[in-house]
């Protein structure tokens, strides 16, 4: 997995497993597979650390939908804009392993 920057002016598709990541031109997420005229790969200083995400995670909001999936998962949309970069499903499952929605009452 490598840290790649959308240096196109577009959006473009790179793969990360099996899943296809739409990327808008600017944007750095994480890939396995992707055009190199399209991406250029970063450098892994731009990365937060995960203690960064676990504090995006608790501040959540469990009243918010746009913070959550429709499984309960925490949005990476939601993360990704506290955290103040792009963060993928991974990086969130790292840091924040079986974090869910709490229930509302």
């Amino acid at each position: 997995m490598t840290k790649v920057k959308n240096i196109s002016t577009g959006p473009r598709g790179a793969w990360l497993g099996r899943q296809l990541v739409m990327v808008e031109p600017g944007q750095i997420i994480d890939a396995d597979d992707f055009a190199p005229e399209w991406f250029r790969a970063e450098k892994a200083s731009a990365a937060k650390p995960a203690g960064d995400i676990k504090a995006a995670l608790g501040k959540l909001d469990a009243d918010n939908d746009d913070h959550w999936t429709a499984a309960g998962l925490p949005a990476v949309d939601a993360v990704s804009e506290l955290v103040g970069h792009t963060v993928t499903r991974a990086q969130i499952e790292e840091a924040g392993a079986d974090f869910v929605r709490p229930d509302r009452d």
